[in-house]
């Protein structure tokens, strides 16, 4: 459980180190990093739960 914690918190630091590049950040980005965000924590972290709990010896 930690280590999906760390994965998403990684994972954020990486969306914002992208769009940190652009010194003057726009709506556009803005809606892009939350579209990005909203797919990390609505997408992959469910898969990641559900892969955890279908397949346990898999760690």
């Amino acid at each position: 459980m930690i280590v999906i914690v760390w994965h998403l918190l990684e994972a954020k630091e990486l969306v914002n180190q992208l769009f940190k590049n652009n010194s003057v950040e726009t709506q556009i980005q803005n809606k892009k990093k939350e579209v990005i965000m909203k797919n990390i924590v609505t997408v992959i972290y469910p898969a990641i739960l559900n892969n955890l709990t279908t397949y346990p010896a898999s760690l």
